[in-house]
């Protein structure tokens, strides 16, 4: 899992923010404070479409006649296998900021739809030393096929050289992991292949997938779930245009996690997630989701020693709350990040304690959680993890409080964030890990002041 690093300055109400997206990150604090627009903004930039069509690029920049020159002295006439070096990562990484930064409100439009104030943003990416730009020549044969008394025959033609140019990634053993195939005809379109390698850049070290992987759970997923058959993908595709946000209601998040419950298909199920989605049907929503297949899919509830199948407009707030997640974890196509506002919602303390150990377990299958949270006792459990992992004598208290490896976590794959508003500006401050896990500052001050209240009013 790859850590990198986004910063902003007044945008909305959010004065500052230098924020480190982790293999768990979190952000709590006052409501009303921004949280939801950082996510949003988070979501934007891993699901960022790039091109010179739509964003322009600064050709007067440093950076930018860097690349240039780099890609020229690559020698075409022959195959290459080059490593990018970390002052063309950097390169690269420039461009995209003063991409961003060129057109900021067409990208803060694209996400949320509407205009909201963007002062700076800057992205960091820590350099991927196993980039390399390669050229080869792939031979390709073109056949007839007929037929002659009955029997198929084929005769090859002509064989046919077609140039590849690749941007790769490789793993730690040298092999290919993943990248991005630029057509020959168009490399010298350069504006093109820089914003193609950009992406890819981003791809390769933000979440290690494809961009359909990046799901995001918003608040108000009851609502959603109970009506997302009324907009079907194609209709939720159209209200959603850029062009014409003044026609639609929705975020970019919003809109295609609709258009992600709307595409869900029995032929999609995965085995990833196996284990969660028996934690979570066992133990916190006591039954199983399933879908009656009909044009659009329709879900059931079934409760945990029946048969009946239960519509969601007529099942309790936790399984309508947690049934996203389980179709997410269950059909959702490489799944690697995901995104939940506020977890906890509609969830009994015992339930949020269970939900922050399926967080936990998702994270450790590689999927980055980042997630926003009101819930001390979500953060409370996160604390006594991160302290029975370091523990000695783990595998005597694992055993006696049923946990497994799967629950543990380490305090190195956690970033946490707290969002204060303070005279109507919200501050962002990042959380450390000390001894007793992380100390949370919004909720112990609360607690604090009840306490306070509860030894005033003894009598």
């Amino acid at each position: 899992m790859k850590n990198w690093n986004l910063k902003v300055k007044e945008f909305g109400k959010i004065k500052e923010a230098d924020i480190e997206i982790s293999p768990f990150t979190l952000f709590v604090g006052d409501n009303n404070s921004g949280k939801s627009y950082l996510m949003s903004l988070i979501y934007g930039i891993m699901k960022i479409k790039l091109n010179p069509f739509e964003y322009n690029i600064n050709k007067e920049s440093e950076a930018y006649k860097g690349i240039i020159n780099w890609i020229q002295s690559l020698e075409m006439e022959k195959d290459f296998e080059i490593k990018v070096e970390e002052n063309q990562f950097k390169l690269f990484i420039n461009i995209l900021n003063e991409t961003l930064m060129n057109n900021k409100k067409r990208f803060i439009k694209s996400i949320f739809n509407t205009e909201i104030e963007l002062g700076e943003i800057e992205l960091t990416f820590k350099y991927n030393d196993r980039l390399y730009m390669k050229k080869t020549v792939r031979e390709t044969f073109i056949e007839a096929v007929g037929e002659n008394d009955n029997e198929v025959f084929s005769d090859i033609l002509e064989r046919e050289k077609e140039i590849e140019i690749l941007f790769i990634e490789k793993d730690e053993h040298g092999r290919l992991k993943g990248g991005l195939r630029i057509p020959s005809e168009v490399f010298n379109k350069y504006d093109l292949v820089i914003f193609g390698i950009i992406q890819q850049i981003i791809k390769l070290n933000c979440f290690d997938c494809s961009t359909k992987g990046v799901c995001y759970l918003p608040t108000s997923r009851t609502g959603f779930l109970l009506t997302y058959k009324t907009l079907v993908e194609g209709s939720i595709k159209d209200k959603f245009n850029a062009g014409e946000t003044e026609k639609n209601l929705l975020t970019r998040p919003c809109s295609e996690f609709l258009t992600d419950l709307s595409s869900i298909s029995k032929d999609d199920l995965r085995e990833t997630y196996n284990h969660i989605v028996k934690f979570i049907e066992e133990y916190i929503i006591d039954g199983k989701v399933e879908i009656d297949e009909t044009p659009i899919s329709d879900l059931k509830y079934i409760p945990n020693g029946s048969n009946e199948q239960l519509p969601m407009f007529i099942s309790s707030g936790v399984i309508t709350e947690m049934t996203p997640l389980l179709l997410m974890l269950k059909y959702k196509k490489d799944l690697c990040a995901l995104m939940m506002e506020e977890p906890e919602m509609c969830l009994h303390p015992k339930l949020q304690w269970l939900i922050s150990r399926a967080l936990i377990q998702i994270a450790n299958t590689d999927t980055q959680v980042i997630i926003t949270t009101h819930s001390d006792i979500i953060l409370q459990n996160i604390n006594n993890i991160i302290k029975l992992s370091a523990n000695s004598n783990k595998e005597k208290l694992m055993n006696e409080y049923r946990y497994t490896e799967k629950d543990l976590i380490t305090s190195d794959k956690i970033k946490m964030y707290q969002l204060d508003v303070i005279d109507h500006k919200t501050t962002i401050t990042k959380l450390e890990c000390g001894e007793f896990g992380f100390e949370v500052p919004t909720f112990n001050k609360m607690l604090e002041d009840l306490l306070e209240q509860s030894r005033a009013f003894e009598e």
